[in-house]
């Protein structure tokens, strides 16, 4: 697992994600009788391939301003 993250937030790292040709899933936890999810019940999980994952987590870091 790469990170989980509240949206909007998910549709940033998709779209990051996708810019740079890395497979990935998003897991959503959709809950079909509430309309609106908010707290916990909005998180998303963002899975990618072991073998992409440092890339990934470094594209993440570069977008929270983060360095080494």
């Amino acid at each position: 697992m790469l990170t989980k993250v509240l949206p909007p937030n998910d549709l940033v790292i998709e779209s990051l994600l996708k810019s740079y040709g890395i497979l990935h899933k998003m897991i959503r936890y959709d809950i079909p009788q509430m309309p609106v999810t908010v707290g916990p019940l909005a998180e998303v999980k963002v899975l990618v391939p072991e073998q992409v994952l440092s890339e990934a987590q470094s594209l993440l870091k570069d977008l929270n301003g983060e360095s080494d």
